[in-house]
C-alpha cells in the first residue's frame, strides 16, 4: 500500500536544494509516518502467541519510501483469511477457558470443522486508521520546512 499527498513531490524537489539537512529531515518524517502505521496495524492484529505482532517491523527508508511489514509466513492468511480444513486437534480445554494444544496428546482434543476463517485485514484497516494522522504529520512537516525557507 502506498500513500501520496498532493503537491508533496513538487515540494520535495524544491526543498532538496534549499533545506539544511534535508535528507535527514525527510527520513525522520518517513520513520514517523511508518511508526504511526505500525502502531495501528499492531493494535488490529489478532493475538495468540503475539509472534505476528512482535514481528511487524519498519524497514530502512529508500528512495523516499519506507516499508512496514513482516516476514512471518502465515501473516497473509491472518490478513486475508483462509480455509480451515476439518481435522482433529489434540489437547484439552483449560478450566480458565481456552484450548491448550498438545502435540500427540491421546487424552482428548477437539474437532475442527471445514469453514472459512475471515481475515483481520489489519494492514488495510491500519492504513485507513493512519490516514488522518499522516495528513496532519505531513502538513506540520511542510509548515516547518516552509518556516525554515522563509527564515
Amino acid at each position: 500500500m502506498s500513500y501520496e499527498t498532493e503537491g508533496f513531490d513538487e515540494f520535495i524537489d524544491n526543498a532538496e536544494e534549499l533545506v539544511k539537512d534535508w535528507k535527514y529531515k525527510k527520513e525522520f518524517l518517513l520513520r514517523r509516518l511508518a511508526r504511526i502505521y505500525q502502531r495501528e496495524v499492531k493494535k488490529l492484529t489478532p493475538r495468540d502467541t503475539s509472534n505476528l505482532v512482535n514481528k511487524i517491523n519498519i524497514g530502512d527508508p529508500q528512495n523516499d519510501e519506507i516499508e512496514v511489514g513482516t516476514n512471518v509466513e502465515y501473516a497473509i492468511h491472518v490478513e486475508e483469511g483462509h480455509k480451515q480444513n476439518a481435522r482433529f486437534v489434540p489437547g484439552y480445554w483449560r478450566e480458565s477457558g481456552g484450548f491448550q494444544y498438545i502435540p500427540y496428546f491421546e487424552g482428548g482434543g477437539m474437532m475442527l470443522k471445514d469453514k472459512f476463517i475471515e481475515g483481520a485485514h489489519m494492514f488495510k484497516k491500519g492504513k485507513n486508521k493512519s490516514d488522518k494522522k499522516w495528513r496532519r504529520e505531513v502538513k506540520d512537516f511542510m509548515r516547518e520546512i516552509e518556516r525554515e525557507l522563509n527564515g
